[in-house]
């Protein structure tokens, strides 16, 4: 069995999960935390938090699609209740994730006609642009979205669910 982190070695295209958990345990000393990682026990969520670090440390390349980017926002600002300055400050606190990241575009039509290809109309355009990403760029998913997952594995697509 392939490791995580040499599964994720040449790079991997980040979902909003996994991203907002290394934002939100980078931002007011991981206080916030909570926030995002509810199904997991508080306990374990310095064991995730480090193999998520330990992931992204050690992969050459981070992909993240701008429907994550959108995503990102707007569950960062619903899951912490952010106001205007706050959330402000949350993304300016996650600029370095995005600074390293690359940006592969697609466009709207390209995305619906992918749907089409893989058959996967009931995923969002969030979870089609991951499906995409990965399938052009020929790196992993990094998420812990199961649903997602599972398309994935439907699709011969590597994933890493953490």
């Amino acid at each position: 069995m392939v490791s995580p982190v040499s599964m994720i070695k040449r790079g991997v295209v980040i979902d909003t999960g996994p991203l907002l958990i290394h934002a939100f345990s980078n931002f007011k000393t991981g206080s916030l935390l909570p926030k995002v990682l509810s199904h997991i026990p508080e306990s374990e969520h310095p064991k995730v938090t480090q193999v998520l670090s330990a992931l992204l440390s050690n992969t050459r390349r981070v992909l993240v699609t701008p429907q994550v980017f959108t995503e990102f926002q707007v569950v960062a600002q619903n899951r912490a209740r952010f106001s205007g300055q706050a959330l402000g400050e949350f993304l300016l606190a996650s600029l370095p994730i995005f600074q390293k990241a690359e940006h592969p575009s697609v466009s709207f039509s390209d995305l619906v006609e992918f749907k089409s290809k893989a058959n996967s109309w009931n995923l969002s355009f969030v979870d089609i642009s991951l499906l995409w990403a990965a399938k052009v760029s020929g790196l992993p998913i990094l998420t812990i979205d199961g649903p997602l997952t599972i398309r994935c594995r439907q699709l011969r697509l590597r994933v890493l669910h953490l």
